[in-house]
């Protein structure tokens, strides 16, 4: 996916959402969202999942 979007040259964006879990510690997800070309030339918005961070209290 990441060399379809480098293909594309398509831009990027970071998405940062803090959430807490079960055990009430606090987490980062780490996105990015991109715009991609699909077979019939549309392009289609997407989310990679990159990373789960836990903060410290």
């Amino acid at each position: 996916m990441a060399k379809e979007i480098v293909r594309c040259k398509s831009k990027i964006s970071l998405m940062i959402d803090e959430s807490t879990t079960l055990s009430q510690k606090s987490t980062l997800i780490v996105y990015i969202r991109s715009c991609v070309e699909e077979g019939t030339g549309m392009s289609e918005p997407i989310n990679l999942f990159l990373d789960l961070v836990e903060l410290e209290n």
